[in-house]
């Protein structure tokens, strides 16, 4: 500590971690001393409302997250709107990962300013970027419910499978985040406000805690009762590993094990059977640089010379949309490279050589197309003549009424919502419905009447164990390498170990919760602090740091202030006091300090008369005493000479007047006694206020009597 005569100067000893915790969430990099103020209303709305966006970010987040399952769907019906192989799926999980993080860590500091008594100060840059946060999520909401509606029923799935362990993982957050609570609640002050935010609270934790009751997850099952494991087909092949509908595609579906391959149909200008999904050519093959004015034809209207012309796989090296490209060697980039869009006879007869099912869709060609009516009884003809064993051949539709497929086809109605009497009635041998069309009920009562379940698009391993544990007979994905190493659930439990697991946790949450705040009373009540003990800017026990005026700062100041009227220190919550709470120092500047030392002893001169008649004796002899010495011509020159008037300072700067330079007061001032107006004595302008020592603080001139 450096020292100019007899000013002590100040400097502060910088806590980095709160420097960068006041600079990140209010920019506060070299005031953070000052943000240990109470909270405004204003910041505690703030923080609310950022806690409400952040809130909305990590449902995004967690939406994109379960998304994953269809996001070669998603880049698919990008590509039909802007003609891109940009991954948009990355792109938008990226963007709310992002996101994702910024909240986080705003909550983060919010706490930690929570958990150190500071101001709940966010700064302004923070907040216009929240606005724009949620601006943009509202879009991102009002989009999806335009475009992809059905996706929120995955939402609603995945909360089925992970819903056990979100409700455990908020019990024990809001277990842990009980310790600032309990800190906070018992600073409270008014009855109502204590009352009502312990009911909210406990309101909350009962509702957590209950929660299981509504979670009906089909993973808490018996293990004797669990489903066989699905079968696999191969949406368009191995699509994740290879160029769809091509042979190697179908290829590697068979060597991860599946039991069938799905894949689309179209007949051509000739009339011949081939393999392709999409309306036109443009997306899986390179129809733009072999045709060029043929770019968004219709596949049905190229003849099969043509198709074959056209380059299948080579697309899939350059979009690389799963990301599997960089793990090919060379001589697999050029297999990939010199794939064709195959017939659909070649690929009856691979099934028929890797023992595979066969689940197709027919796309009929327009209306105008020479083969239109021949169509279905091609399809017919080339499955006979193929010898594909018809138990094999699965066709799933929605009406018999254009075409009935023989006998002998396993016939799947692709629609939900169908009765067991209708399926059995019209000869559907069971059901073939998008992932997010599910209903587990209905798929129990299919399994209890001996119908076929299936799910198509079913990508993740946590999608497959749902269908798994409600007895789905085959799944259809894009994924087989991933599909095919799920051996078992990615979890399952007995119901009785499922009750007790959340009855151990709720109970122990419970008495954790007891403890926490046992041992926050004990910490705050339990001691009796003396007012040395307290800096100036210290929050009181019984101080609430959320009110509208922060005016009595802590229990020293409620002290050594008590008789001053409450306005003369009601400070702005902007101001400077220039508190260093480490060292309890603080400069005041003259004006300042001779405004308090004047008001300290208006107020105590004409309040302690009526409260102690002794001390009212003292004083009143201390005055006159006090008035005889001035009225001296060797005393203060009330009537003196300005020479007298010099030495008396210089003798009080010298620390000649006091016996004890410990005792003599920073703020040294004089009042108006016997009509005589005296002037305050600051040495060098400035007195400095060391907390630390064993006289009170605001010590007057009644030191040297």
């Amino acid at each position: 500590m450096a020292q100019t005569g007899s000013t002590q100067l100040q400097y502060y000893r910088h806590d980095y971690a709160k420097v960068c915790m006041t600079g990140l969430l209010g920019c506060r990099w070299h005031r953070y001393k000052q943000s240990t103020k109470g909270s405004r209303k204003r910041d505690v709305a703030y923080f609310v409302f950022c806690l409400l966006v952040s809130l909305y970010v990590i449902f995004w987040f967690y939406y994109w997250l379960i998304a994953a399952n269809d996001k070669l769907i998603i880049n698919e019906n990008m590509y039909a709107k802007t003609q891109s192989r940009f991954n948009w799926f990355l792109l938008a999980l990226v963007i709310f990962t992002v996101l994702f993080s910024y909240v986080v860590l705003l909550l983060l500091l919010s706490l930690c300013h929570i958990i150190q008594g500071h101001q709940l100060y966010t700064h302004p840059v923070h907040l216009i970027v929240m606005l724009i946060i949620l601006l943009a999520c509202i879009a991102a909401t009002i989009a999806l419910q335009e475009l992809w509606e059905e996706e929120w029923s995955v939402i609603a799935l995945s909360l089925q499978v992970f819903g056990p362990f979100l409700q455990l993982g908020a019990v024990g957050f809001m277990t842990l985040l009980s310790w600032v609570i309990a800190s906070k609640w018992f600073k409270l002050i008014k009855l109502e406000l204590k009352l009502g935010t312990m009911v909210g609270y406990c309101v909350f934790m009962l509702a957590l805690y209950i929660s299981p009751l509504f979670i009906n997850s089909p993973c808490v099952i018996l293990e004797e009762n669990l489903p066989h494991k699905p079968k696999m087909f191969a949406h368009r092949g191995a699509q994740s590993l290879a160029p769809e509908n091509t042979v190697i595609a179908f290829d590697l579906a068979a060597q991860y094990g599946a039991y069938g391959i799905e894949t689309d149909v179209q007949i051509s200008l000739d009339g011949m059977l081939f393999i392709m999904h999409d309306s036109t050519l443009h997306r899986t093959t390179n129809v733009e640089e072999v045709y060029p004015d043929l770019v968004y034809q219709h596949s049905p209207n190229f003849n099969m010379s043509q198709l074959e012309e056209l380059n299948a796989g080579d697309w899939f090296l350059k979009a690389d949309q799963t990301g599997n490209v960089k793990s090919l060697s060379d001589e697999q980039k050029s297999v990939y490279r010199n794939q064709k869009i195959p017939t659909f006879l070649k690929i009856l007869e691979l099934c028929i050589k890797h023992n595979l099912a066969m689940m197709f869709d027919i796309y009929m060609p327009p209306s105008s197309h020479p083969y239109y009516n021949d169509t279905y009884p091609t399809v017919t003809d080339i499955v006979s003549m193929s010898g594909i064993n018809k138990s094999t051949v699965f066709f799933p539709t929605s009406s018999f009424e254009d075409f009935k497929p023989p006998d002998g086809w396993r016939r799947l109605y692709a629609r939900r919502g169908a009765s067991v009497d209708y399926l059995q009635q019209n000869n559907y041998s069971g059901v073939h419905v998008e992932h997010m069309n599910v209903d587990a009920e209905a798929w129990r009562l299919y399994r209890k009447n001996n119908l076929t379940t299936s799910v198509y698009q079913v990508n993740k391993a946590w999608l497959y164990s749902f269908y798994w544990c409600i007895g789905t007979g085959f799944i259809t994905t894009n994924y087989c390498d991933v599909i095919s190493k799920v051996d078992k659930p990615i979890w399952h439990m007995s119901p009785r170990s499922y009750l007790v697991l959340w009855v151990v946790a709720d109970c122990t949450s419970v008495i954790l919760i007891i403890i926490i705040f046992s041992v926050q009373r004990y910490r705050l009540y339990s001691h009796r602090y003396h007012p040395e003990q307290m800096s100036l800017n210290s929050h009181s026990s019984g101080s609430s740091t959320w009110g509208p005026k922060r005016t009595r700062r802590s229990m020293k100041e409620k002290l050594l202030m008590r008789d001053v009227q409450a306005d003369t220190y009601d400070f702005e919550p902007d101001d400077d006091l220039g508190i260093d709470s480490n060292g309890y120092n603080a400069t005041v500047t003259e004006n300042e300090g001779r405004e308090l030392s004047q008001a300290f002893h208006r107020s105590s001169y004409h309040s302690n008369t009526a409260k102690d008649n002794a001390e009212y004796e003292t004083a009143h002899a201390y005055d006159s005493n006090r008035a005889s010495y001035f009225s001296n011509s060797n005393g203060f020159p009330g009537n003196g000479s300005e020479v007298n008037r010099t030495s008396f300072i210089s003798s009080v700067e010298n620390g000649e007047l006091f016996g004890d330079t410990n005792k003599r007061n920073s703020y040294q001032a004089t009042d108006t006694l016997n009509g005589v107006e005296h002037t305050d004595i600051f040495p060098n302008g400035t007195a400095d206020l060391n907390l630390n020592s064993s006289t009170n603080t605001y010590q007057s001139e009644t030191a040297f009597t």
